[in-house]
């Protein structure tokens, strides 16, 4: 699987002060910038208390026919102008990129991911559960977390600790920067023989734009 990133945003100048007209522009907007990563099948924006427009759009990729929502939010700036930015929701593309990244971490470690199985915790994080296995054939069960860097980026840092020191509380320290496979950290933490830490690393959700 390719990793996408469709973390987008643009800044609309605006020349009149209806709200509606404006909220249709931004819109169009949304639905050009995300045009080149497949097709747009649904924009829908509301204004806010706050003044500000939240909604979100739905891609679907052209070649796969895989659909995926993008939470999209719009705010004034100065004068005419309106931000606006689209970023994924965690669903089952997002869900599947993170899986894939973690498979990819423990096979750079020559560490097979026998099982891992991810959900949705909220827009912002998953969790799950798997098992990994080295070349002896011992295997060891991990408890998984990916959380977004922040609200506005496609990034998630995922961490995986043993069962076992997840359920005493003890927490890892091996982190691992990279993508889609960790790079530069030459000590795997989380291998089945010995008491091994978390693993960590960063990755870039799969927006399920353009292949």
């Amino acid at each position: 699987m390719k990793v996408m990133v469709i973390s987008l945003g643009a800044v609309l100048a605006l020349a009149g002060c209806n709200f509606l007209n404006d909220e249709a522009k931004v819109e169009d907007s949304i639905r050009e910038n995300l045009a080149s990563r497949g097709e747009v099948t649904q924009v829908d924006l509301a204004q806010q208390e706050d003044g500000t427009f939240a909604g979100f759009a739905v891609v679907r990729d052209r070649a796969s026919g895989a659909e995926s929502r993008l939470n999209c939010t719009a705010r004034r700036t100065e004068g005419t102008e309106i931000n606006w930015q689209c970023v994924p929701t965690v669903d089952d593309a997002a869900i599947a990129s993170i899986e894939n990244n973690i498979r990819e971490f423990y096979r750079g470690r020559q560490i097979e991911v026998a099982q891992i199985d991810l959900e949705r915790a909220d827009d912002d994080g998953m969790r799950g559960s798997g098992r990994i296995r080295d070349a002896s054939g011992a295997e060891a069960s991990v408890n998984c977390t990916a959380t977004r860097e922040n609200p506005q980026s496609t990034d998630f840092r995922w961490e995986c600790n043993p069962a076992e020191e997840a359920a005493n509380g003890a927490g890892g320290a091996a982190a691992a920067g990279g993508s889609p496979a960790a790079e530069g950290d030459p000590a795997g933490g989380a291998g089945p023989g010995g008491k091994p830490g978390a693993d960590e690393a960063v990755a870039t959700a799969d927006g399920g734009g353009k292949d």
